[in-house]
Protein backbone atom coordinates (compact mmCIF):
# COMPACT_ATOMS: atom_id res chain seq x y z
CA UNK A 1 0.00 0.00 0.00
CA UNK A 2 2.98 2.70 1.06
CA UNK A 3 4.80 1.41 -1.94
CA UNK A 4 1.51 2.10 -4.54
CA UNK A 5 0.70 5.83 -2.83
CA UNK A 6 4.59 6.54 -3.37
CA UNK A 7 4.38 4.98 -7.09
CA UNK A 8 1.09 7.52 -7.36
CA UNK A 9 2.91 10.51 -5.61
CA UNK A 10 6.17 9.99 -7.74
CA UNK A 11 3.12 10.36 -11.42
CA UNK A 12 2.24 13.97 -9.72
CA UNK A 13 6.00 14.87 -9.31
CA UNK A 14 6.68 13.50 -13.02
CA UNK A 15 3.93 15.63 -14.55
CA UNK A 16 4.96 18.51 -12.73
CA UNK A 17 8.06 18.48 -14.29
CA UNK A 18 7.61 17.22 -17.66
CA UNK A 19 4.99 20.11 -17.75
CA UNK A 20 7.56 22.84 -16.29
CA UNK A 21 10.37 21.47 -19.30
CA UNK A 22 7.59 21.67 -22.10
CA UNK A 23 6.48 25.45 -20.80
CA UNK A 24 10.31 26.17 -21.32
CA UNK A 25 10.96 24.44 -24.61
CA UNK A 26 7.58 26.13 -25.72
CA UNK A 27 9.14 29.62 -24.62
CA UNK A 28 12.07 29.27 -26.72
CA UNK A 29 9.70 28.25 -29.89
CA UNK A 30 7.53 31.09 -29.03
CA UNK A 31 10.70 33.71 -29.26
CA UNK A 32 12.61 31.68 -31.98
CA UNK A 33 9.01 31.97 -34.04
CA UNK A 34 7.32 29.02 -34.20
CA UNK A 35 4.30 29.94 -31.62
CA UNK A 36 1.56 27.46 -33.33
CA UNK A 37 4.47 24.48 -32.80
CA UNK A 38 4.25 25.21 -28.83
CA UNK A 39 0.90 25.60 -28.28
CA UNK A 40 0.20 22.35 -30.17
CA UNK A 41 2.99 20.63 -27.84
CA UNK A 42 1.61 22.04 -24.40
CA UNK A 43 -1.48 21.08 -25.50
CA UNK A 44 -0.70 17.34 -26.46
CA UNK A 45 1.61 17.01 -23.39
CA UNK A 46 -0.97 18.66 -20.93
CA UNK A 47 -3.54 16.07 -22.05
CA UNK A 48 -1.45 13.56 -21.68
CA UNK A 49 -0.97 14.23 -17.71
CA UNK A 50 -3.94 15.13 -17.14
CA UNK A 51 -4.61 11.51 -18.12
CA UNK A 52 -1.98 10.14 -16.06
CA UNK A 53 -3.13 12.16 -13.33
CA UNK A 54 -6.69 11.03 -13.39
CA UNK A 55 -6.15 7.27 -13.96
CA UNK A 56 -3.99 7.78 -10.76
CA UNK A 57 -6.52 9.41 -8.92
CA UNK A 58 -8.78 6.55 -9.49
CA UNK A 59 -6.54 4.11 -9.02
CA UNK A 60 -6.01 5.51 -5.13
CA UNK A 61 -9.53 6.01 -5.06
CA UNK A 62 -10.39 2.45 -5.69
CA UNK A 63 -7.64 0.90 -3.56
CA UNK A 64 -8.69 3.28 -0.06
CA UNK A 65 -11.74 2.29 -1.04
CA UNK A 66 -11.06 -1.33 -0.52
CA UNK A 67 -8.83 -1.10 2.08
CA UNK A 68 -11.34 0.84 3.63
CA UNK A 69 -14.28 -1.63 3.36
CA UNK A 70 -12.08 -4.69 4.44
CA UNK A 71 -10.80 -2.54 7.93
CA UNK A 72 -15.09 -1.76 8.61
CA UNK A 73 -15.90 -5.51 7.57
CA UNK A 74 -13.24 -6.28 10.32
CA UNK A 75 -14.25 -3.57 12.66
CA UNK A 76 -17.75 -4.94 12.74
CA UNK A 77 -16.60 -8.02 13.17
CA UNK A 78 -14.46 -7.02 16.54
CA UNK A 79 -17.83 -5.38 17.54
CA UNK A 80 -19.93 -8.28 16.64
CA UNK A 81 -17.91 -10.84 18.09
CA UNK A 82 -17.24 -8.32 21.77
CA UNK A 83 -20.94 -8.28 21.58
CA UNK A 84 -21.91 -11.90 21.34
CA UNK A 85 -19.05 -12.41 24.10
CA UNK A 86 -20.79 -10.08 26.57
CA UNK A 87 -23.58 -10.99 25.78
CA UNK A 88 -22.70 -15.06 25.87
CA UNK A 89 -21.56 -13.84 29.51
CA UNK A 90 -24.48 -12.13 30.52
CA UNK A 91 -26.81 -15.41 29.38
CA UNK A 92 -24.49 -17.71 31.18
CA UNK A 93 -24.32 -15.43 34.61
CA UNK A 94 -28.55 -14.97 34.49
CA UNK A 95 -28.70 -19.09 33.59
CA UNK A 96 -26.76 -20.18 36.31
CA UNK A 97 -29.35 -21.14 39.15
CA UNK A 98 -28.76 -19.16 42.34
CA UNK A 99 -26.87 -21.63 44.98
CA UNK A 100 -28.47 -22.96 47.61
CA UNK A 101 -28.03 -20.09 50.90
CA UNK A 102 -26.44 -17.37 48.60
CA UNK A 103 -27.92 -13.68 48.44
CA UNK A 104 -30.12 -14.38 44.94
CA UNK A 105 -31.71 -17.19 46.96
CA UNK A 106 -32.01 -15.59 50.45
CA UNK A 107 -35.14 -17.50 51.54
CA UNK A 108 -33.99 -21.28 51.08
CA UNK A 109 -31.69 -21.03 54.19
CA UNK A 110 -30.20 -18.60 56.93
CA UNK A 111 -30.92 -16.40 59.69
CA UNK A 112 -33.99 -15.08 58.63
CA UNK A 113 -34.89 -18.43 57.35
CA UNK A 114 -34.60 -19.74 60.81
CA UNK A 115 -36.03 -16.90 62.21
CA UNK A 116 -39.27 -16.84 60.13
CA UNK A 117 -39.85 -20.44 61.30
CA UNK A 118 -39.33 -20.01 64.86
CA UNK A 119 -41.58 -16.69 64.79
CA UNK A 120 -44.67 -17.71 62.59
CA UNK A 121 -46.92 -20.49 62.85
CA UNK A 122 -49.58 -21.73 60.56
CA UNK A 123 -52.83 -21.23 62.88
CA UNK A 124 -55.07 -24.93 62.80
CA UNK A 125 -57.94 -23.10 61.01
CA UNK A 126 -56.26 -21.11 58.45
CA UNK A 127 -56.13 -22.33 54.86
CA UNK A 128 -53.38 -24.11 53.41
CA UNK A 129 -51.23 -23.13 50.22
CA UNK A 130 -50.77 -26.48 48.15
CA UNK A 131 -48.53 -26.42 45.16
CA UNK A 132 -48.58 -29.95 43.48
CA UNK A 133 -45.39 -29.94 41.31
CA UNK A 134 -44.65 -32.53 39.08
CA UNK A 135 -43.66 -32.95 34.98
CA UNK A 136 -45.32 -33.87 32.19
CA UNK A 137 -47.25 -37.31 31.40
CA UNK A 138 -46.27 -38.24 35.19
CA UNK A 139 -50.47 -38.50 36.47
CA UNK A 140 -50.49 -34.71 37.61
CA UNK A 141 -54.09 -34.26 36.21
CA UNK A 142 -55.02 -37.91 38.01
CA UNK A 143 -53.86 -36.73 41.32
CA UNK A 144 -55.28 -33.09 41.22
CA UNK A 145 -58.89 -34.36 40.18
CA UNK A 146 -58.93 -36.42 43.23
CA UNK A 147 -57.27 -33.73 45.52
CA UNK A 148 -59.64 -31.29 44.47
CA UNK A 149 -63.11 -33.42 44.39
CA UNK A 150 -62.73 -32.45 48.34
CA UNK A 151 -65.47 -29.58 48.51
CA UNK A 152 -62.91 -27.53 50.77
CA UNK A 153 -60.46 -27.18 48.34
CA UNK A 154 -59.96 -24.48 45.51
CA UNK A 155 -57.77 -25.49 42.39
CA UNK A 156 -55.88 -24.10 39.71
CA UNK A 157 -54.97 -25.95 37.21
CA UNK A 158 -51.38 -25.12 34.92
CA UNK A 159 -51.80 -21.46 35.29
CA UNK A 160 -47.94 -20.53 33.78
CA UNK A 161 -49.23 -22.83 30.64
CA UNK A 162 -49.65 -19.61 28.63
CA UNK A 163 -47.09 -17.37 30.65
CA UNK A 164 -44.56 -19.85 29.36
CA UNK A 165 -45.01 -19.37 25.62
CA UNK A 166 -44.32 -15.67 26.03
CA UNK A 167 -40.66 -16.12 26.08
CA UNK A 168 -39.90 -18.40 23.31
CA UNK A 169 -37.55 -15.76 22.00
CA UNK A 170 -35.53 -16.23 25.13
CA UNK A 171 -35.10 -20.16 24.88
CA UNK A 172 -33.81 -19.43 21.24
CA UNK A 173 -31.46 -16.97 22.35
CA UNK A 174 -30.23 -19.44 25.53
CA UNK A 175 -30.31 -22.05 22.72
CA UNK A 176 -27.43 -19.90 21.02
CA UNK A 177 -25.33 -20.10 23.48
CA UNK A 178 -25.42 -22.95 25.41
CA UNK A 179 -25.95 -25.11 21.94
CA UNK A 180 -28.49 -27.32 23.82
CA UNK A 181 -32.20 -27.59 24.54
CA UNK A 182 -33.05 -24.46 26.92
CA UNK A 183 -36.48 -25.36 29.01
CA UNK A 184 -38.72 -22.63 29.99
CA UNK A 185 -37.99 -23.28 33.94
CA UNK A 186 -34.43 -22.23 33.46
CA UNK A 187 -34.97 -19.04 31.96
CA UNK A 188 -34.30 -16.20 34.72
CA UNK A 189 -37.02 -13.85 33.51
CA UNK A 190 -39.68 -16.44 33.43
CA UNK A 191 -38.68 -17.42 36.99
CA UNK A 192 -39.28 -14.21 37.93
CA UNK A 193 -42.78 -13.79 36.49
CA UNK A 194 -43.94 -17.30 37.88
CA UNK A 195 -42.71 -16.59 41.37
CA UNK A 196 -44.75 -13.40 41.04
CA UNK A 197 -48.17 -14.89 39.81
CA UNK A 198 -47.53 -17.86 42.06
CA UNK A 199 -47.90 -15.24 45.17
CA UNK A 200 -50.94 -13.76 43.38
CA UNK A 201 -52.49 -16.73 43.13
CA UNK A 202 -52.14 -18.65 46.27
CA UNK A 203 -52.96 -15.76 48.22
CA UNK A 204 -56.07 -15.40 46.22
CA UNK A 205 -54.72 -11.83 44.72
CA UNK A 206 -56.74 -11.81 41.37
CA UNK A 207 -56.48 -8.07 40.76
CA UNK A 208 -54.94 -7.54 37.23
CA UNK A 209 -54.42 -11.63 36.04
CA UNK A 210 -53.75 -11.32 32.36
CA UNK A 211 -55.67 -13.26 30.24
CA UNK A 212 -52.87 -15.29 29.65
CA UNK A 213 -53.57 -16.66 33.04
CA UNK A 214 -57.66 -16.59 32.93
CA UNK A 215 -58.36 -17.77 29.20
CA UNK A 216 -55.80 -20.99 29.98
CA UNK A 217 -57.89 -23.46 28.32
CA UNK A 218 -56.40 -25.91 31.54
CA UNK A 219 -58.69 -23.46 33.47
CA UNK A 220 -61.68 -25.37 32.04
CA UNK A 221 -60.79 -28.68 33.79
CA UNK A 222 -60.92 -27.21 37.16
CA UNK A 223 -64.02 -26.64 38.37
CA UNK A 224 -63.27 -24.31 40.53
CA UNK A 225 -61.68 -21.79 37.62
CA UNK A 226 -64.35 -23.01 34.91
CA UNK A 227 -66.40 -20.02 35.85
CA UNK A 228 -63.95 -17.45 35.67
CA UNK A 229 -62.61 -18.82 32.13
CA UNK A 230 -66.25 -18.57 30.76
CA UNK A 231 -67.06 -15.02 32.69
CA UNK A 232 -63.60 -13.49 31.39
CA UNK A 233 -64.39 -14.67 27.83
CA UNK A 234 -67.33 -13.40 27.48
CA UNK A 235 -67.11 -10.00 28.93
CA UNK A 236 -66.59 -7.54 26.39
CA UNK A 237 -64.96 -4.53 28.54
CA UNK A 238 -61.73 -4.21 30.98
CA UNK A 239 -64.89 -3.83 33.95
CA UNK A 240 -66.66 -6.69 33.46
CA UNK A 241 -63.46 -8.84 33.05
CA UNK A 242 -62.54 -6.88 36.71
CA UNK A 243 -65.56 -8.14 37.95
CA UNK A 244 -65.17 -11.59 36.77
CA UNK A 245 -61.87 -11.66 39.25
CA UNK A 246 -63.52 -10.22 42.21
CA UNK A 247 -66.04 -12.91 41.95
CA UNK A 248 -63.11 -15.73 41.72
CA UNK A 249 -60.85 -14.43 43.87
CA UNK A 250 -64.65 -14.05 46.81
CA UNK A 251 -64.39 -17.97 45.50
CA UNK A 252 -60.70 -18.63 46.33
CA UNK A 253 -60.42 -16.70 49.67
CA UNK A 254 -63.66 -18.44 50.95
CA UNK A 255 -61.93 -21.94 50.62
CA UNK A 256 -61.48 -23.19 53.74
CA UNK A 257 -58.67 -25.74 53.54
CA UNK A 258 -56.75 -25.93 50.70
CA UNK A 259 -55.88 -23.89 47.74
CA UNK A 260 -53.77 -26.03 45.24
CA UNK A 261 -52.03 -25.11 42.44
CA UNK A 262 -51.07 -27.29 40.00
CA UNK A 263 -47.94 -27.13 37.66
CA UNK A 264 -45.41 -28.83 35.04
CA UNK A 265 -43.53 -25.74 34.90
CA UNK A 266 -42.06 -24.43 38.00
CA UNK A 267 -39.00 -25.72 39.57
CA UNK A 268 -38.33 -26.55 43.39
CA UNK A 269 -36.38 -23.38 44.02
CA UNK A 270 -39.13 -21.23 43.72
CA UNK A 271 -42.20 -23.28 45.23
CA UNK A 272 -39.12 -23.19 48.09
CA UNK A 273 -39.70 -19.66 48.45
CA UNK A 274 -43.17 -20.03 48.78
CA UNK A 275 -42.41 -22.50 51.75
CA UNK A 276 -40.02 -20.55 53.61
CA UNK A 277 -42.18 -17.14 53.37
CA UNK A 278 -45.92 -18.74 54.43
CA UNK A 279 -45.96 -20.93 57.21
CA UNK A 280 -49.32 -22.13 55.81
CA UNK A 281 -47.58 -23.57 52.43
CA UNK A 282 -46.93 -27.40 51.38
CA UNK A 283 -45.41 -28.52 48.80
CA UNK A 284 -46.12 -32.31 47.17
CA UNK A 285 -43.72 -32.96 44.78
CA UNK A 286 -45.09 -35.56 42.44
CA UNK A 287 -42.69 -37.51 40.28
CA UNK A 288 -42.83 -40.48 37.77
CA UNK A 289 -39.66 -42.70 35.77
CA UNK A 290 -39.08 -40.36 33.51
CA UNK A 291 -38.54 -43.23 30.80
CA UNK A 292 -42.17 -44.12 31.43
CA UNK A 293 -42.89 -40.43 31.01
CA UNK A 294 -41.29 -40.27 27.85
CA UNK A 295 -43.21 -43.47 26.06
CA UNK A 296 -46.73 -41.75 27.22
CA UNK A 297 -45.36 -38.53 25.69
CA UNK A 298 -44.94 -40.95 22.32
CA UNK A 299 -49.03 -41.44 22.25
CA UNK A 300 -49.77 -37.74 22.03
CA UNK A 301 -49.90 -36.23 18.50
CA UNK A 302 -46.36 -36.06 17.10
CA UNK A 303 -46.00 -32.07 17.45
CA UNK A 304 -46.84 -32.31 21.08
CA UNK A 305 -43.54 -34.41 22.18
CA UNK A 306 -40.14 -33.84 21.67
CA UNK A 307 -37.61 -36.04 20.42
CA UNK A 308 -35.43 -38.27 22.84
CA UNK A 309 -32.57 -36.17 22.40
CA UNK A 310 -34.29 -33.11 23.91
CA UNK A 311 -36.63 -35.16 26.05
CA UNK A 312 -33.33 -36.26 27.97
CA UNK A 313 -31.53 -32.72 28.02
CA UNK A 314 -34.48 -31.03 29.31
CA UNK A 315 -35.80 -33.67 32.18
CA UNK A 316 -32.13 -34.60 33.62
CA UNK A 317 -30.95 -31.36 34.38
CA UNK A 318 -34.61 -30.56 35.66
CA UNK A 319 -34.65 -33.43 37.83
CA UNK A 320 -31.31 -33.04 39.18
CA UNK A 321 -31.62 -29.52 40.17
CA UNK A 322 -35.06 -30.43 41.23
CA UNK A 323 -34.50 -33.52 43.38
CA UNK A 324 -31.20 -31.21 45.61
CA UNK A 325 -33.39 -29.12 46.26
CA UNK A 326 -36.10 -31.07 47.58
CA UNK A 327 -33.67 -33.13 49.17
CA UNK A 328 -32.28 -29.35 51.17
CA UNK A 329 -35.85 -28.41 51.64
CA UNK A 330 -37.46 -31.18 53.07
CA UNK A 331 -34.66 -31.46 55.59
CA UNK A 332 -36.16 -27.30 56.76
CA UNK A 333 -39.73 -28.12 56.22
CA UNK A 334 -39.86 -32.29 56.75
CA UNK A 335 -43.66 -31.59 57.96
CA UNK A 336 -44.47 -29.47 54.75
CA UNK A 337 -43.14 -31.24 51.89
CA UNK A 338 -44.39 -34.18 50.70
CA UNK A 339 -42.34 -36.70 47.74
CA UNK A 340 -44.41 -39.38 45.79
CA UNK A 341 -43.90 -41.37 43.01
CA UNK A 342 -46.41 -42.32 40.52
CA UNK A 343 -45.71 -45.57 40.44
CA UNK A 344 -46.95 -45.66 44.45
CA UNK A 345 -50.20 -44.48 43.39
CA UNK A 346 -51.05 -47.05 40.48
CA UNK A 347 -49.64 -49.92 42.59
CA UNK A 348 -51.72 -48.66 46.13
CA UNK A 349 -53.88 -45.75 44.71
CA UNK A 350 -56.07 -45.68 48.08
CA UNK A 351 -53.51 -45.64 50.76
CA UNK A 352 -51.32 -42.89 48.91
CA UNK A 353 -54.00 -40.35 48.57
CA UNK A 354 -55.44 -41.32 51.80
CA UNK A 355 -51.82 -39.93 52.85
CA UNK A 356 -52.09 -37.22 50.86
CA UNK A 357 -55.47 -36.03 52.22
CA UNK A 358 -53.57 -36.19 55.61
CA UNK A 359 -50.73 -34.52 54.54
CA UNK A 360 -52.82 -31.35 53.57
CA UNK A 361 -55.45 -31.81 56.30
CA UNK A 362 -58.08 -32.99 53.98
CA UNK A 363 -61.03 -35.32 55.46
CA UNK A 364 -60.76 -38.62 53.76
CA UNK A 365 -64.18 -39.95 52.89
CA UNK A 366 -65.56 -43.34 51.73
CA UNK A 367 -67.18 -41.08 48.75
CA UNK A 368 -63.24 -39.66 48.40
CA UNK A 369 -62.59 -43.85 48.26
CA UNK A 370 -65.31 -44.35 45.76
CA UNK A 371 -64.51 -41.47 43.17
CA UNK A 372 -61.02 -42.66 43.22
CA UNK A 373 -61.81 -46.76 42.54
CA UNK A 374 -64.18 -45.05 40.02
CA UNK A 375 -61.52 -43.02 38.55
CA UNK A 376 -58.36 -45.66 38.16
CA UNK A 377 -60.70 -49.16 38.02
CA UNK A 378 -63.00 -48.05 35.45
CA UNK A 379 -64.73 -49.71 32.44
CA UNK A 380 -62.85 -48.72 29.92
CA UNK A 381 -59.29 -46.70 29.68
CA UNK A 382 -59.56 -42.84 28.79
CA UNK A 383 -57.75 -41.07 26.23
CA UNK A 384 -54.58 -39.31 26.44
CA UNK A 385 -55.70 -36.29 27.99
CA UNK A 386 -58.44 -38.16 30.16
CA UNK A 387 -57.53 -39.62 33.83
CA UNK A 388 -59.75 -43.39 33.69
CA UNK A 389 -58.26 -46.36 33.84
CA UNK A 390 -59.09 -49.75 33.60
CA UNK A 391 -55.78 -50.55 35.04
CA UNK A 392 -54.04 -48.54 36.64
CA UNK A 393 -50.63 -51.17 37.08
CA UNK A 394 -50.39 -51.62 33.07
CA UNK A 395 -50.75 -48.50 32.70
CA UNK A 396 -48.00 -47.46 34.96
CA UNK A 397 -45.26 -49.75 33.33
CA UNK A 398 -46.88 -49.92 29.95
CA UNK A 399 -43.52 -48.39 28.82
CA UNK A 400 -42.06 -51.65 29.79
CA UNK A 401 -43.27 -53.56 27.33
CA UNK A 402 -43.54 -51.00 24.65
CA UNK A 403 -40.24 -48.74 24.54
CA UNK A 404 -37.35 -50.20 22.68
CA UNK A 405 -34.11 -51.27 25.26
CA UNK A 406 -32.22 -48.86 23.12
CA UNK A 407 -34.04 -46.13 24.37
CA UNK A 408 -34.45 -47.17 28.02
CA UNK A 409 -30.73 -47.70 27.96
CA UNK A 410 -30.31 -43.89 27.02
CA UNK A 411 -32.04 -42.74 29.85
CA UNK A 412 -30.10 -45.64 31.85
CA UNK A 413 -26.53 -43.60 30.74
CA UNK A 414 -27.67 -39.86 30.41
CA UNK A 415 -29.77 -40.14 33.56
CA UNK A 416 -28.15 -42.03 35.69
CA UNK A 417 -27.51 -39.43 38.57
CA UNK A 418 -31.22 -38.39 38.43
CA UNK A 419 -32.85 -41.92 38.20
CA UNK A 420 -30.15 -42.91 41.24
CA UNK A 421 -31.90 -40.26 43.19
CA UNK A 422 -35.27 -40.95 43.16
CA UNK A 423 -34.50 -44.71 43.20
CA UNK A 424 -35.48 -45.82 39.76
CA UNK A 425 -33.02 -48.63 39.18
CA UNK A 426 -31.10 -49.48 35.27
CA UNK A 427 -32.63 -51.78 33.08
CA UNK A 428 -29.08 -54.29 32.44
CA UNK A 429 -31.00 -56.54 29.58
CA UNK A 430 -33.80 -56.92 27.71
CA UNK A 431 -35.16 -59.61 29.57
CA UNK A 432 -35.00 -57.63 32.76
CA UNK A 433 -36.58 -54.65 30.84
CA UNK A 434 -39.67 -57.26 30.30
CA UNK A 435 -39.93 -58.72 33.22
CA UNK A 436 -41.99 -56.78 35.29
CA UNK A 437 -41.98 -59.27 38.02
CA UNK A 438 -38.52 -57.28 38.28
CA UNK A 439 -39.62 -54.36 39.94
CA UNK A 440 -36.60 -50.95 38.54
CA UNK A 441 -38.47 -48.95 41.63
CA UNK A 442 -35.59 -48.98 44.64
CA UNK A 443 -36.20 -46.91 48.00
CA UNK A 444 -35.50 -43.54 49.04
CA UNK A 445 -35.70 -41.30 52.01
CA UNK A 446 -37.21 -38.59 50.41
CA UNK A 447 -40.14 -40.62 49.53
CA UNK A 448 -40.37 -42.00 53.31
Amino acid sequence: MVSLAGDILQTFDDCSALRRSIWLQSTTLENSGHKHQAVTDMRTHRQVCLYWTALSSAAVLIVFCLLGRRDVKKLHNDQTHKTFERKNCYVQQRLQPPKIGSKASPSLSGKDAGRSRKSSECKPDSPRSVILLTYARSGSSLTSDIISVHPDVFAYYEPFHDLAKKFSSQRKLYRKVFHRYIYVTEIPEYRAAATRLLGKLVTCNYTGLSRNVTLNLHGCRSESTTELYRCVAESKNRTAEQNCLMEAQKKCENTRRVRLVKTIRLPVKIAATLVEKDPCSQLIYLVRDPRGSYYSKTKLPRDMWPDLEIDIQSSCSNLNEDVDALIQLKASYPERILAVRYETIAEQPVATFRRIYNFTGLEFTEAIAEFIYGKMFSKKDGGAFETYRSDPFEACYRWRRKISFKKSSTYDIRCREALSKLGYLPAGTLKDLRNLTRPLVAHRNIFS
